[in-house]
């Protein structure tokens, strides 16, 4: 059997469904009879009969707001480490021949 969280995390999405050995879910826990390729991410309107999931659909305002927000945050530059390291290199050996040479700054 797959179960899933009575309740949505924070942002509202459901985490995904999780396999379960028991013969009934545990409190806070749904029993999910349907079967779903797709998630949605978690934003989801779950349709429950007698504490059995029987249905997932999109909520697709849910999804949207939170696809919207993801692509609003500000995306990370990815440095390029062997860049990084060749730039330290080069630094700390100017500085240690600075040092060699008596030279200080």
């Amino acid at each position: 059997m797959k179960i899933i969280k009575s309740t949505p995390n924070p942002s509202g999405a459901y985490p995904s469904p999780q396999p379960w050995n028991g013969t009934t879910p545990p409190d806070g826990w749904l029993e999910i009879t349907t079967d779903t390729t797709e998630f949605y991410n978690g934003f989801v309107t779950l349709t429950i009969t007698d504490g059995v999931v029987t249905a997932i659909s999109e909520n697709v305002e849910a999804h949207k707001a939170w696809t919207d927000a993801e692509a609003a945050k500000p995306k990370l530059v990815e440095s390029d480490p062997i860049a990084e390291h060749d730039e330290l290199i080069a630094m700390l050996t100017e500085k240690v021949t600075n040092l060699e040479l008596g030279i200080t700054t």
